[in-house]
C-alpha cells in the first residue's frame, strides 16, 4: 500500500470520528465522502474530501512530498452562524489531532460561502498539506 492511501485512510478515519460521541459539537462525521459531488437539491449535508496535488522533492532520500487536501463540508440543515462555526471549528480540531509517522500537517486556509442551488447550502472549506517521507522503489 502506497503511503499517499495510507495517509488518506487515516485522514477519513478521523474525519469519520467527528460526532458529538467524541466530543465534537457536530455529527458531520457520520456522512463522510471522498472526491463527491454533492447534489444540493436533496438536502444532504456531507462531509468531503479530495487530495488535489502532490509535490515530490528528489533532493532528499527518501523523498519529501507534500499533498494537498481539500475538506469541505456542505450543511444544508442549517445555515445559522453558531452551526458553521462550530463545524469549522470540528474540521480544525479533527486535523490537529491527525497524526501522519514521520509526516506533519499544515492548515492553510479555512473559508465559508453560501451556494444556492435549488436550496441554500453553507459550503465550509478547510484546506491543509500534508508532509511526509517515502521511499519510492524503482
Amino acid at each position: 500500500m502506497s503511503k499517499r492511501l495510507e495517509i488518506l485512510q487515516d485522514l477519513e478515519a478521523a474525519l469519520k470520528e467527528i460526532s458529538l460521541v467524541n466530543n465534537y459539537q457536530t455529527n458531520i462525521g457520520n456522512n463522510v465522502v471522498y472526491w463527491h459531488d454533492t447534489d444540493f437539491e436533496y438536502g444532504e449535508s456531507v462531509l468531503e474530501f479530495r487530495d488535489t496535488l502532490e509535490e515530490t522533492s528528489q533532493v532528499n532520500y527518501p523523498y519529501e512530498k507534500l499533498l494537498a487536501v481539500e475538506i469541505s463540508v456542505i450543511n444544508s440543515t442549517n445555515t445559522s452562524l453558531v452551526e458553521s462555526s462550530q463545524i469549522l471549528e470540528d474540521l480544525e480540531k479533527a486535523v490537529n489531532k491527525f497524526k501522519v509517522q514521520d509526516g506533519r500537517v499544515l492548515m492553510l486556509s479555512n473559508e465559508k460561502m453560501l451556494e444556492t442551488k435549488g436550496k441554500k447550502n453553507i459550503r465550509i472549506k478547510l484546506k491543509i498539506k500534508i508532509q511526509y517521507r517515502e521511499l519510492l522503489e524503482l
